[in-house]
């Protein structure tokens, strides 16, 4: 027998074994691709958001901020919910969780870390402003007092 034929088994047998893993994998992708699909919370940058407020009528802006700082400026028409207030979870229950919202704080972190509270009370729709009222400001978009 040439080695030529001998090798030609072991390529069968290997070739079988990847489209084993291959599919595997594909089932572990189609998971992970299905979880990220139900999660209720999306990452959007200032640009986006601006054009989610600019293009419906139906979004709630929430700026987590102290009152303090929401004073001192903020998106119009955004409700300030404190992220540090003892009732946070309380007020967001009070909101309609079916709505679509974009959730900011100053740079991110605490709207970050909020997240959670709103996944945990049942939104459906939050769309993230990851750059915060911070990325706003920069971007030199329209600002209330």
């Amino acid at each position: 027998m040439s080695a030529k034929h001998a090798l030609l088994p072991l390529g069968i047998a290997l070739s079988l074994a990847l489209t084993g893993c291959s599919s595997e994998t594909s089932g572990q992708t189609a998971e992970a691709a299905e979880t990220v699909e139900q999660s209720a919370v999306v990452d959007v940058t200032v640009a986006e958001a601006k054009a989610l407020i600019d293009g419906e009528g139906s979004v709630v802006v929430l700026d987590v901020r102290t009152p303090e700082e929401f004073a001192e400026g903020h998106i119009e028409g955004a409700l300030n919910v404190d992220f540090r207030s003892d009732n946070f979870a309380e007020e967001l229950a009070e909101l309609d969780r079916d709505q679509r919202h974009i959730v900011h704080c100053r740079s991110g972190r605490r709207s970050s870390a909020s997240m959670e509270v709103f996944e945990e009370l049942g939104f459906t729709d939050i769309q993230h402003m990851f750059e915060g009222f911070n990325g706003w400001q920069d971007a030199e978009l329209p600002i209330a007092r």
